[in-house]
């Protein structure tokens, strides 16, 4: 049996007021686990390359991710 290939892709979205990830670490979100990861995260007008694991996501930030298209998808949908 053959593996289908997966998709990969990177996006972006911004942290909505109300949303699960604001107040959240990048850690305890452990993305990895839907293989993707937070490339950078723009936060009032400054860049934040390769966040630290106790980053905290706050509202207005807007972040990039790259990986599986389907888990991509999920996350900004639920953010």
């Amino acid at each position: 049996a053959q593996e289908a290939e997966k998709e990969f892709d990177v996006e972006s979205f911004e942290v909505k007021k109300g949303s699960y990830l604001c107040g959240t670490s990048l850690k305890s979100l452990d993305i990895r686990k839907s293989n993707c990861i937070i490339i950078s995260v723009m936060r009032n007008g400054t860049m934040i390359t390769n966040p630290r694991a106790d980053f905290i996501f706050e509202e207005g930030d807007r972040v990039w991710i790259a990986g599986e298209t389907t888990s991509i998808n999920y996350l900004i949908t639920t953010a």
